[in-house]
């Protein structure tokens, strides 16, 4: 197969995976809980390893598949979720997507990869030592068939969901959760055949514990992928009921809405065609016109009517939701914060709103270097934050809406605001006003700030001090006939509006 007629394709598919990576590691981070979280992790990065594979892009497939060992480890409960498993799970992100991009490119793997592998497999190695230390005290447990039947405590019946993924595991989780409730006696299948399975399945153990049923029941269903659940008290040859839960009702669900990649420049010829159907309508109109004939005049009209549908559906069909960028931000803004050892909680506005896609995707550098500004030179430090009276957490908001007509995407942090007067400073330093000026208005301001390398940082770092920031976006905005506008206020934050 000829994967570089497909390269594009598994480009794009593959950055829309690395964006769900990337926000589930967002959720998992702020709530380790998030079970949810967890199962979109395992299939974007199951995903993203069947794509490379189909391509021939080994190296990614295989660095994949490592993850996606580790994430079963996470399941399970062999790997508990803390800052060393995120950290990890993080650098893999990264690794994956430098991946993908080297792999469409043709490079060569650099030494990060190798040591994000390494790390990826020390996590894999500490979960199975732990995975291994309870698995050990498990197989301390009896498991004649007999014991479940006439043994002591209550008998416990489980059967999985249908489909359940990685259903052994499930069932070695809820084996490790009844341990914990109480003694565990017997288990049918034995647990190597339960750890084994590939496919949904039933099973039971019995288990000797003060706990009451519903507090058994809610135990083994915490563990997740539960059909059903049955408690029954003495001997199992009663088999009365003491405690049953009823098969959950499916979820229901929206249908998924199904996309398709088109160049936009076959949309651009469509719609010149269109226009040019336009045009021969508007010529038979002409030849026809001052002629008496109904079913002609009628077929010119539904003609017309067809076209503008048409055109509508084309220039429709050139919209995405704005969700298709900006979900790859939060990553972002988590990141430099981190570097800086700064707290911000970051908010995206008008997700959903529908965006030519060719503005969407020019717009891009221009809000990651607004959001980098925010996050260095907006938003302070916690303490001094706290000093002034604020949350130790700053805020930064990214937003899109309509405006008039045009599209208004807006990034505003509640930081400290740009010093005009330091701003005015190294202005007249440079050269850049009179020296009769002395002041400074947004207007003004943003004319200064967005000079080719003008900084205030005294040195350069990863994110800031080069003087290109503004520059860069004020450039960006004027190629797409756009408008940039600023708004600051001393301790009060400032607002970057762009309008296109």
């Amino acid at each position: 197969m000829d994967s570089h007629r497909y390269t594009h394709l598994f480009d794009a598919e593959s950055r829309e995976q690395l964006a769900t990576i990337n926000r589930a590691l967002l959720d998992l981070e702020a709530r380790p809980d998030a079970v949810a979280a967890v199962h979109e992790l395992f299939r974007a990065v199951h995903s993203l390893k069947g794509m490379s594979a189909s391509l021939g892009y080994h190296g990614v497939a295989a660095f994949a598949h490592e993850v996606e060992t580790l994430l079963e480890r996470v399941r399970s409960g062999a790997r508990p979720i803390d800052g060393e498993v995120m950290d990890v799970l993080f650098a893999a992100a990264d690794a994956l997507e430098g991946g993908v991009e080297r792999a469409a490119s043709g490079a060569a793997e650099p030494p990060s990869s190798a040591e994000a592998l390494a790390r990826v497999r020390r996590a894999v190695a500490g979960a199975a030592v732990a995975a291994a230390s309870a698995d050990a005290a498990l197989s301390d447990t009896p498991e004649a068939a007999a014991r479940l039947d006439d043994g002591p405590g209550v008998l416990v019946r489980v059967r999985q969901r249908s489909g359940t993924i990685f259903p052994g595991v499930r069932a070695f989780m809820v084996l490790q959760k009844a341990r914990a409730l109480g003694d565990l006696v017997a288990v049918s299948p034995s647990i190597e055949e339960l750890k084994s399975a590939e496919i949904s399945q039933a099973f039971a153990f019995r288990l000797v514990t003060p706990l009451p049923p519903a507090a058994i029941e809610s135990a083994v269903r915490a563990v997740g992928d539960v059909d059903h659940v049955m408690v029954l008290e003495g001997p199992g040859r009663q088999r009365a009921p003491l405690y049953m839960t009823p098969t959950d009702e499916p979820l229901s669900l929206p249908h998924a809405t199904r996309y398709v990649r088109i160049e936009v420049s076959r949309l651009d010829r469509l719609v010149n065609l269109i226009a040019e159907l336009a045009h021969e309508r508007a010529e038979l109109e002409q030849l026809t016109a001052g002629r008496r004939e109904p079913a002609l005049d009628a077929a010119i009209a539904r003609t017309s009517r067809l076209i503008a549908d048409l055109q509508g559906e084309v220039m429709a069909s050139r919209l995405v939701p704005a969700w298709h960028l900006f979900d790859r931000f939060p990553r972002l803004v988590r990141d430099a914060a981190r570097q800086l050892h700064k707290e911000i909680e970051f908010t995206i506005d008008g997700r959903d709103l529908e965006v030519d896609r060719f503005v969407l995707d020019e717009i891009g550098e221009p809000v990651v270097h607004l959001l980098r500004n925010a996050v260095d030179h907006g938003i302070e430090a916690p303490q001094v934050r706290e000093a002034a009276g604020k949350p130790r957490a700053g805020r930064i908001v990214l937003s899109v809406a309509r405006d008039a007509g045009r599209m208004a995407v807006r990034v505003r942090d509640d930081g400290a605001g740009i010093d005009a007067g330091r701003v005015l400073a190294r202005a007249r330093e440079r050269g850049l006003v009179d020296a009769g000026v002395g002041e400074l208005d947004d207007a003004a301001l943003l004319r200064v700030l967005a000079t080719p390398g003008f900084t205030l940082a005294a040195s350069v770092s990863d994110l800031s001090g080069r003087g290109v920031g503004m520059d860069a976006v004020q450039a960006r905005v004027r190629q797409l006939g756009g408008e940039i506008r600023l708004e600051t206020a001393p301790g009060a934050g400032t607002t970057v509006t762009l309008r296109f």
